[in-house]
């Protein structure tokens, strides 16, 4: 009833440090993820890209790898099995953008998770769940034949957009709470 704003600005937040990746995806290894998409678009794109791909869990790990090594893209792997959160914050710190490739599926956690480390997002624009937190502060959302475009804009943009700040404005755990005290008449004191 009070929406999938659950975000911590604690467990995930911006680590100063080099960001020797362009872009991250955290995603399970499987199919619905289409990590395919995220691929090809690479594969346009110049091979000084440089992409990190985290799986906490998946069936299709050994095929991802197969599959970036095959068409000769730059992509470093960790997984499965998964690290733990504080982990994942600092590996989305590695990182300049993050992505969400699927299309059917729900993302509103990850979406906001990239953002609460400070990264912009690039999101699938036939993305099921999780649309509503893309902003023109946030991220930007491109179609599968366009990724690689959509990629290449927003690792231009990314310097000037404060996804954090959105975030916690609108969408961290607190905000929940607070609707939730009002659903069911609990006054803040």
């Amino acid at each position: 009833p009070i929406g999938p704003e659950f975000a911590s600005p604690n467990l995930f937040h911006p680590i100063a440090g080099p960001k020797p990746y362009d872009v991250i995806y955290v995603a399970a290894a499987q199919s619905y993820k289409r990590h395919d998409i995220l691929f090809e678009a690479l594969a346009k794109l110049p091979r000084s890209l440089k992409a990190l791909c985290v799986f906490g869990y998946g069936e299709l790990s050994e095929d991802l790898r197969r599959y970036a090594n095959d068409i000769k893209i730059n992509v470093d792997f960790i997984g499965p099995p998964g690290v733990a959160f504080s982990e994942v914050n600092r590996l989305m710190n590695l990182a300049k953008i993050g992505v969400v490739c699927g299309v059917d599926d729900g993302a509103p956690a990850i979406l906001t998770e990239y953002m609460l480390a400070g990264l912009p997002v690039l999101a699938n624009s036939e993305l099921r769940c999780g649309l509503q937190y893309i902003t023109p502060q946030t991220g930007r959302v491109a179609s599968a034949a366009q990724f690689h475009e959509g990629i290449r804009t927003m690792l231009e943009m990314a310097p000037d957009l404060d996804p954090r700040q959105v975030v916690i404005d609108n969408w961290t755990w607190h905000h929940s709470v607070e609707k939730l005290r009002k659903l069911i008449g609990i006054s803040e004191h």
